[in-house]
């Protein structure tokens, strides 16, 4: 007796079929065989359809000649040029846009989201008509605005606006010199290289200095003057081998030089502003952030802030 009454029972287990567990893992399969068994029966009907109106599939097209032209390439490109020449063009010149429109956009969202902040009435709310006014219209329509009522009023090449001779615009686009790199241009490459790498290792023996000693070393003037000079000595002795050609005014159209099309310029100009105008409100919260205990203890510290910034 005693022994069965401390005896415990083992609960019987389920059949299969019963069983939660077993049945949800069931019907999530059949579920998956089904979904698959789905797109399969239309990705078949796709390649029968495609094979009967002789439609060929894969990858083999990015050897055949495009037939078409591209009006801005970084690499040689041509009309005979093949699907795939031409489809690394467009990614190089995405690559190029996304570059330009980053450093553009985050110097004018800064900008303005630190004037939106400043103590002048006036600058204040040019910043803030600007926020409010370029983040509420649609990309695609600044484009728009930029290439026709901007670029498209430009004069034309016979009437440029001109700056010296080496900068030109009008309505085929922005010219300027373009270097021409000739033997012994590497080392200036190399001494820009080494210039740069030189400047890290100052600052970060700046730093340690300070920290060590609490004096501080004036690393913006010494950068500045290594990132010049470096470069400056080495391209006179070798012998100044990077020149600039410029462009002329022949015919009816500049020759030489190098060119920015309006179409890349409209892009850019519609990209840069549009996003600056989310990257201001992202600087303004950031820096509105700051809690008013912060600010306090800093002034306790005799700092005080910027003439230019009003923390509210």
């Amino acid at each position: 007796m005693a022994d069965n009454q401390g005896s415990t029972l083992k609960p019987t287990k389920p059949a299969p079929w019963n069983d939660p567990a077993v049945r949800s893992i069931a019907f999530q399969a059949l579920a998956i065989l089904a979904v698959g068994y789905f797109f399969y029966v239309i990705f078949q009907n796709t390649l029968t359809n495609m094979e009967k109106r002789g439609i060929s599939t894969g990858f083999g097209f990015l050897s055949e000649p495009s037939g078409f032209g591209i009006l801005m390439t970084l690499v040689d490109y041509s009309e005979a040029s093949t699907y795939g020449r031409t489809f690394l063009v467009g990614l190089l010149n995405t690559v190029l846009i996304s570059f330009l429109g980053i450093i553009f956009a985050t110097f004018i969202g800064f900008s303005v989201g630190v004037a939106r902040l400043s103590p002048n009435w006036l600058l204040a709310k040019i910043a803030t008509v600007y926020v409010e006014t370029l983040r509420n219209i649609p990309l695609l329509l600044q484009m728009f605005f930029w290439y026709f009522a901007v670029l498209a009023a430009l004069p034309s090449p016979r009437q440029s606006m001109g700056w010296g001779e080496a900068f030109f615009l009008n309505n085929r686009g922005f010219y300027f010199p373009r270097p021409v790199f000739e033997d012994g241009s590497i080392f200036v490459g190399l001494a820009v290289i080494i210039a740069i790498i030189a400047v890290v290792v100052t600052a970060k023996w700046a730093h340690k200095r300070q920290e060590a000693t609490g004096q501080q070393f004036h690393t913006v003037y010494v950068s500045i003057g290594i990132l010049i000079g470096i470069p400056v000595v080495v391209y006179f002795l070798a012998g100044m081998p990077i020149s600039l050609n410029y462009a002329a005014l022949k015919g009816f159209n500049y020759q030489g030089g190098m060119r920015i099309i309006p179409e890349l310029m409209a892009l850019l100009w519609a990209i840069s502003f549009y996003t600056a105008a989310f990257i201001a409100e992202i600087v303004r919260a950031g820096i509105l952030a700051v809690s008013h205990g912060q600010t306090e203890a800093a002034g306790a510290l005799g700092l005080r802030p910027a003439p230019s910034l009003r923390l509210v």
